[in-house]
């Protein structure tokens, strides 16, 4: 064997083996994770259903004696108008509200600290989150930087490092398909490094879900057409991925995979059935 030979042996055996080793790291992480799950207190959000839900909404922040809240969302919600019914019910509620709109499609660091900035002139304010999942996923993390100020958005990357609760959190999804209304994850891209990572903690999923099917009338086909088929794809990944379900994830994901079969076409044929 030459050398040439047998340093390329070497090396693929090395690549071999640490191929391996990153893989038992791996099932070992997800197995902890299993584990974990069971004490870690992870919890779904409130619902808020049907085409009253803002008024729903409205009575929620009167209960809690809120008087003032923070809107996050984006230029395209704003600008098809999706935000106005919420903006109109908190004006004629006497509730006022900071607007933070320009969160990105994939948000970023930078994205997240300039939203903090805006809430801050309120602090410890409920956050509304109107939009997709780079909305929710902003809102998320402004919450996470209001309860740690000092603490860089990169720091907090990564699994049970919020560690408290964050201000009231209410998601308010326009979109099928993103779930982040429901989930402990926040994906923001750190536009220095260029690596896109999640914060991931329970006290992140958002304390009330506003499903209100009024503010998917304003859609393009296209847009129902694709968000649609993502949540497709997340109920079959969900009920493929048998090695950690359980019996209540897969009754949930055959549902959805049962209802968007039947309704995705017509949601995309006529946008104003609700």
């Amino acid at each position: 064997m030459s050398a040439e030979s047998a340093i390329m042996y070497i090396v693929k055996e090395v690549l071999l083996m640490a191929t391996k080793l990153y893989t038992a790291y791996c099932r070992s992480f997800q197995k902890a994770m299993q584990a974990a799950n069971h004490v870690i207190g992870y919890r779904t959000p409130q619902l808020l259903e049907g085409e009253h839900a803002f008024k729903a909404l409205i009575d929620l922040l009167h209960h809690q004696q809120v008087t003032h809240v923070c809107v996050i969302s984006d230029q395209t919600i704003c600008k098809l108008g999706l935000a106005d019914d919420l903006l109109a019910n908190l004006q004629a509620a006497n509730i006022g509200y900071d607007l933070f709109a320009q969160v990105q499609p994939n948000p970023t660091v930078a994205n997240v600290e300039e939203g903090y900035k805006v809430y801050q002139s309120h602090p410890k304010q409920p956050l509304i989150a109107i939009g997709g999942g780079s909305v929710m996923d902003c809102a998320k993390a402004i919450g996470a930087k209001s309860v740690h100020p000092t603490k860089s958005i990169v720091k907090m990357q990564g699994v049970l490092k919020v560690g408290k609760p964050i201000p009231l959190l209410i998601a308010i999804p326009t979109t099928a398909g993103t779930g982040s209304e429901t989930t402990l994850a926040a994906v923001i891209t750190d536009e220095k490094t260029k690596h896109k990572a999640s914060i991931n903690d329970p006290h992140l999923i958002p304390q009330y879900a506003v499903l209100d099917p009024i503010l998917t009338k304003g859609l393009p086909p296209s847009i129902t057409a694709t968000t649609g088929m993502d949540a497709l794809c997340h109920a079959i990944e969900s009920y493929l991925n048998q090695t950690y379900n359980t019996a209540f994830e897969d009754t949930c994901a055959l549902d959805a995979i049962k209802r968007i079969y039947t309704y995705l076409p017509i949601a995309y044929a006529h946008g104003d059935n609700l």
